[in-house]
């Protein structure tokens, strides 16, 4: 018989989620429209963000990691996404994107400035 679990817990939660939309107007016409949900994470060391926009509801971007005790959102190269976001992020959303700086980057699949980080969860 197939072993069941619940998982209802993630071992870190965002400290804040904000609804945003933008909305860009050339007289009484709309040009384009942004409307995404922005997450705030907090580590011991570092800040991460994460953006998923309502159109593409199956995938969130992941920014950072930043120094937590800075006064300039730098993002720091060469530090690994913390675990419990990706995972906090993979249970919600089916791909997981990072942005990267494109002239550090080997992999032609960076040339955009993304690196995929997960997909094809659901």
């Amino acid at each position: 018989m197939a072993e069941f679990r619940i998982d209802e817990e993630d071992a870190i939660l965002p400290v804040r989620i904000t609804h945003k939309c933008e909305q860009i107007w050339s007289g009484k016409a709309l040009e384009q429209e942004y409307n995404y949900l922005v997450y705030d994470f907090e580590t011991e060391q570092h800040l991460y963000h994460a953006r998923a926009y309502l159109k593409d509801i199956r995938t969130v971007s992941v920014y950072g990691p930043f120094a937590k005790n800075s006064d300039r959102l730098v993002q720091l190269e060469g530090i690994a996404i913390d675990q419990r976001v990706l995972a906090y992020l993979r249970r919600r959303y089916c791909t997981c994107k990072r942005s990267v700086q494109v002239d550090m980057c080997l992999s032609s699949d960076a040339a955009s400035g993304w690196v995929l980080l997960m997909a094809g969860r659901r």
